[in-house]
């Protein structure tokens, strides 16, 4: 959420003049000229058309959509907004209860009051935040019995989710899980989900969010936000470049609604809301100044003062109708906690009797989804009319970038972030382990208990939440209790389902990931019986370390003999007061106490080869940005802190033949006396069966700065492949901003961060648990790893500002590129997620066999698997999620355990919230071929009990 989104800004966000002519007769004419060119489409009256009480004459439709934009959290705490309990903090409600800013039993109410009082046909309401629905059923169950009788024809479901989500930094499953929460509470009530996705305040959107999108089922997705968009603030687009926002309010190449492609074939139906989702909420203000043409939107401009309603609803036309493929134009009202906009039936009442019959455009009260099914039956046989556009489109009609919009909250708060992914990671492996114990017939969950976490995480992927965007009293009162709840919650569960897998033998280690995990280094305390294992290495500190072979979301059980022997090359540790290396049988990194212990050379063994020329060199930048934005995007100054920096001499935390630890202190000064000394920790760790060095910084950032580490490469980076929450991306370096000496776009990367020289050579790999704000500039890689920016001095924050002074423990590793190859092979993706999701280590005292696995791919070794879990909807059903990275349509054969795939078994394929699509015949035995046409598949198993 951002200040922007009020009505009173998003109209001065406008410079205004004044002139209240119309285009009517250019509007007219342009009706003509569509209806020409869509004469099949249109020939035909819609049904839905009908139902709206459209005349069969009428040569265009304009939908105007109620709903409110309702954030978990921002300014104040999620039970404030519900029902102002407790009390505001932060003075937002308007205390005339009919008019906007209201709390959500406030609104809810007022819209059912309309659906239930206006004639049929007359009034629409649509709501996307679940969370605030399932309150209100609980505090007012008797309004919401009548209100959702009217779903799904006049109240509709455009979201969905426990939250509206941020779709750039949460977790993919997250995502899934979202939506899967707020589905099961509608299913519960017997309500309808209209398969739309609303999204009306993210900032920026993920390349790739057509994965996610078509993984879930939706059919279709609005939203506000792009860069170049007037309520993005100052844009900097460079010299030749032109922002999304431009492209599409394009008369001749651009348009507001398109078909959006992925890099795998997913696809989806997009609506771009020109002027914001809340323009509608200037009606009843006058004198209101907004655009009225395409070029005054895509210029911030407001030549059009209007007196009255009908004026207005005149310029969102003229703004809208020269962009749209079909005579059906849509307009948002409802802003954040917007109560039902007083008199909208009466104004489209009188624009009908008066102007109506001059434009040959009437004017109704519906949905989103109601918008999106006339599009649909408009184009019905002309597809090759709605543009099809995609991140890489090359051409004005081809194109749609939706980064960078704000960038500075993909650090900003990083407990937020941490917490968010930590969670989530540990309830996948609660899931995996509770499907693995119902098919072994042990002991599993009680229906609910894991839900009842997910419900906890899910408001975590809000776009005020896991972004960092809220102010300190909500992030510290709410949103890090609720996730320090989630972490203890998954953690109770999973020793739970442990103690219920006990094996006759001195262990077991469980892999939660989708595919084998060969040689792979587990740890256990002194208290384990393998502790006296002979091909373990034991730490100073009492921790025992050794390697294992397991499969894929399953668990193999551990003796003696069954030990991995330990690799032919060892770690080595060699250290002194002023350097140290690190190597083993695929690296050899050696760091300078004069380069403040960063990285002055890393070679890969394979080749002899120099990877860097410096690496994981920390950098203090003054950042006067704020939790929105970085200083550099709009020129607030993101100048070099200029600090002094004394090093001590590394201390060796851990050495053996397994692995190696080292850790080295920097005392952070300012000769000013700005601020106080701050202390960093920088750890060095190498194991013996992984071709990449890891790496950790732990303290507190500086007062007003971004604390960043680089990596420097001998040739400059012309691509880089990224991962995006479901998928990966490849793209160019883009110079953003206005810092002359850092001009860069950082990504929300997910996983992996993978340069490329201007030969294609995959120059080293980023592997990160949490930490996803990383960019390119030059030979360069740069990453922000703890960051304060309270926006004071500089740029203040769009809505709200906040600050940071808390220690964080920030971990990454670097790879080398021998053995390292493109994201479409899925290698990067797996060994990333082997990184930062390490094997579980468990004893017991009796067990059914010596190696379980829940699935096996075979056929392709670039798919694999990330998720297993019983039906959220029906316990009695497996659940599994496919990855195909490859972005080809591939086939592949998954082998099953015969308690969950037999004769008797139905299969199907799913959407990520477990709707059958189709039933899959080929079956033999215990083995399900599967043709894998995008980057996620969902398959559900079901076994009549």
């Amino acid at each position: 959420s951002s200040s922007s989104s009020s009505s009173s800004s998003s109209s001065s966000s406008y410079s205004s003049s004044s002139s209240c002519s119309s285009s009517k007769d250019v509007l007219r004419l342009w009706v003509s000229l569509s209806l020409l060119l869509l004469p099949l489409c249109c020939a035909a009256v819609p049904a839905t058309w009908t139902r709206l009480g459209v005349p069969d004459e009428a040569q265009a439709v304009l939908i105007a959509g109620q709903g409110a934009h309702l954030d978990w959290d921002w300014l104040n705490l999620f039970p404030t907004n519900v029902d102002n309990n407790p009390p505001e903090v932060n003075a937002y409600w308007n205390y005339n209860a009919s008019l906007s800013p209201q709390w959500t039993d406030r609104i809810f109410p007022a819209a059912t009051k309309l659906l239930k009082t206006s004639p049929p046909t007359k009034y629409g309401y649509m709501v996307c935040e679940m969370g605030f629905l399932q309150r209100f059923s609980r505090d007012q169950p008797a309004t919401w019995a009548a209100m959702k009788k009217y779903n799904p024809r006049y109240f509709s479901i455009v979201g969905g989710g426990i939250t509206s989500p941020d779709n750039l930094l949460p977790h993919g499953e997250a995502l899934f899980h979202n939506y899967l929460t707020g589905l099961l509470f509608l299913q519960a009530e017997g309500v309808e989900w209209s398969k739309t996705v609303w999204l009306p305040d993210d900032f920026g959107h993920d390349s790739q969010l057509p994965v996610t999108l078509v993984a879930l089922g939706a059919n279709a997705v609005s939203f506000a936000r792009i860069p170049g968009a007037c309520n993005q603030g100052g844009n900097f687009v460079p010299t030749g470049a032109r922002s999304a926002y431009e492209v599409l309010l394009d008369e001749t190449n651009g348009g507001l609604s398109f078909e959006w492609g992925a890099a795998d074939s997913s696809s989806i139906f997009t609506y771009f809301m020109p002027t914001h989702y809340s323009c509608g909420d200037s009606f009843n203000h006058v004198p209101t100044h907004i655009p009225n043409s395409p070029t005054s939107a895509a210029q911030c401009q407001s030549p059009k003062t209007c007196n009255d309603n009908s004026c207005q609803l005149q310029a969102f036309i003229d703004v809208r109708a020269p962009l749209s493929v079909a005579p059906v134009y849509f307009v948002p009202f409802g802003d954040d906690f917007g109560m039902p906009v007083l008199g909208l039936l009466e104004s489209l009442e009188v624009w009908n009797t008066e102007h109506y019959p001059k434009t040959g455009v009437y004017a109704v009260a519906s949905q989103f989804d109601v918008f999106v099914g006339l599009m649909a039956d408009h184009l019905q046989g002309h597809p090759h009319l709605l543009p099809h556009r995609s991140f890489h489109g090359s051409t004005p009609k081809t194109s749609f970038k939706p980064t960078p919009y704000w960038t500075g909250f993909y650090s900003s708060r990083p407990q937020l972030k941490y917490n968010h992914y930590t969670g989530t990671r540990l309830l996948l492996g609660v899931e995996t382990l509770d499907l693995l114990l119902e098919s072994l017939t042990l002991p599993a969950l009680e229906p609910g208990q894991l839900e009842a976490v997910w419900s906890d995480l899910a408001p975590s992927t809000h776009h005020d939440y896991i972004t960092g965007t809220a102010v300190d009293y909500v992030v510290e009162n709410e949103q890090y209790p609720l996730g320090e709840k989630v972490l203890a919650g998954a953690a109770k569960l999973q020793a739970t389902l442990l103690s219920s897998l006990e094996m006759a033998t001195d262990g077991f280690v469980f892999n939660q990931n989708g595919f084998a995990l060969p040689q792979t280094l587990v740890q256990v305390a002194p208290s384990s019986p393998l502790f006296h294992h002979p091909l373990a290495q034991r730490n100073p500190d009492g921790a025992l370390v050794f390697l294992a072979d397991v499969p894929a979301f399953g668990y193999s059980v551990v003796t003696k003999k069954s030990l991995v022997a330990a690799p032919l090359a060892p770690v080595k540790l060699q250290t002194s007061p002023s350097k140290l290396v690190l190597s083993n049988q695929y690296l050899s990194a050696t760091a300078s106490s004069a380069a403040n212990w960063s990285l002055t050379s890393l070679v890969d063994l394979a080749t002899k080869q120099s990877v860097l020329s410096q690496g994981n060199l920390v950098e203090f930048r003054h950042d006067q940005g704020n939790i929105y934005r970085y200083g550099f995007e709009e020129g607030c100054g993101f100048d070099p802190y200029t600090v002094k920096v004394l090093t001590y001499a590394p201390i060796v935390v851990e050495q053996g033949d397994l692995r190696a630890k080292v850790q080295m202190q920097l005392e952070v000064s300012d000769p000013s006396g700005s601020f106080s000394t701050r202390n960093y920790t920088l750890t060095y760790s190498l194991s013996a069966t992984e071709a990449f060095l890891r790496m950790s910084l732990e303290g507190v950032a500086l007062p007003s700065s971004s604390v960043l580490t680089s990596f420097s490469f001998a040739e400059s980076i012309s691509h880089y492949t990224h991962g995006t929450p479901t998928h990966w991306d490849r793209k160019e370096p883009f110079a953003f901003g206005r810092q002359s000496d850092f001009l860069v776009t950082m990504e929300a990367t997910h996983d992996f961060l993978i340069p490329e020289s201007a030969g294609g050579d995959l120059l080293a790999a980023i592997y990160h648990p949490a930490s996803p704000s990383w960019g390119v500039i030059d030979q360069s890689l740069y990453g922000v790893l703890l960051r304060d920016s309270p926006g004071g001095a500089g740029c203040p924050g769009y809505g709200a500002d906040g600050t940071d002074q808390a220690s964080h423990l920030i971990n990454y590793a670097i790879r080398v590129p021998s053995g390292l190859t493109s994201p479409s092979t899925g290698m990067p993706q797996r060994e990333a997620r082997a990184y930062h999701t390490p094997l579980l280590v468990a004893t017991g005292h009796a067990g059914p066999s010596t190696h379980y696995s829940l699935a096996k791919v075979t056929g392709n070794d670039m798919v694999f698997l990330t998720a297993a879990k019983r039906g959220s909807f029906d316990p009695t059903q497996a659940v599994f999620r496919i990855y195909n990275p490859t972005n080809k349509n591939v086939s592949v054969s998954i082998t099953f355990p015969k308690s969950l795939l037999n004769a008797t078994t139905r299969v199907s394929l799913a959407t990520a919230l477990e709707r059958p699509l189709k039933t899959l015949t080929s079956v033999h035995e215990h083995t399900l071929t599967i043709s894998l046409a995008n980057a996620v598949t969902t398959v559900m198993l079901e076994n009549s009990k």
